[in-house]
């Protein structure tokens, strides 16, 4: 799995900083200039859940944002929530859902693994499964997901 800093997508951090005023992580951005308008996508994050309301909400404030940042008014913008089984695109992702549990499938074992994500950095995470604690570098993980089930 790759790690690819948040800070190297174009205008994270911009949105992320709006998103976490607002009592969310942001987990996903994707921005996609097609023919004469602007398609974004943000997946969002909350321990307490994340429902219709609170897509709403970041997504006025997203709008905003992203009509002065990308410099138009032609933008088509969608919200969501990560879901109760997010496969996880990045191994970035994974410092978002701390605390949770999580199932790791490892380039070596053809059993998932499941537990609580302790701690994620850049070259790995500590996850608490039925084992003990285990430490997995991103290059051992094959596929991972969020496990809110």
């Amino acid at each position: 799995m790759e790690y690819v800093q948040k800070e190297t997508v174009p205008y994270f951090t911009d949105y992320e900083q709006l998103v976490t005023g607002l009592g969310y992580k942001l987990v996903d951005l994707q921005i996609v200039h097609q023919k004469t308008m602007w398609l974004v996508k943000a997946v969002i994050y909350s321990k307490n859940g994340v429902g219709v309301d609170d897509c709403s909400k970041v997504h006025r404030a997203l709008l905003s944002r992203a009509e002065v940042l990308l410099n138009s008014q032609d933008i088509q913008m969608e919200v969501s929530s990560p879901g109760l089984n997010r496969v996880i695109k990045n191994a970035a992702e994974f410092q978002a859902f701390i605390g949770e549990n999580i199932k790791v499938l490892e380039v070596s074992c053809p059993d998932w693994l499941e537990g609580e994500l302790l701690a994620a950095d850049s070259t790995g995470l500590c996850l608490n499964s039925s084992g003990g604690q285990r430490n997995i570098r991103y290059a051992d993980i094959k596929k991972a997901k969020l496990n809110k089930i």
